[in-house]
């Protein structure tokens, strides 16, 4: 979940900041940038890892899962309180 967190914190910095100057030439010579926008997309591997590993955690646990979709699985997880 921490990954999750860091990994939706830094999208949304650099979301707000390309907004703020949607200038492509200019984001694109950030310094870092496409280090980051790489150790971004291995992190979203491993939380989609994650992630596949705890739904098939809970579809052994309840067999009735297995014939829900992934998307469907995530919505239903993320309404329970």
């Amino acid at each position: 979940m921490k990954q999750f967190n860091n990994l939706d914190m830094t999208f949304k910095l650099i979301i707000k900041s390309i907004v703020a100057a949607p200038q492509v030439f200019k984001i694109s010579q950030r310094e870092n940038f496409l280090n980051i926008l790489k150790k971004m997309n291995q992190d979203s591997d491993t939380v989609r890892a994650g992630l596949s590993v705890f739904m098939d955690n809970k579809r052994d646990s309840f067999p009735r899962l297995f014939f829900i979709s992934n998307e469907e699985l995530i919505d239903l997880f993320g309404r329970a309180d």
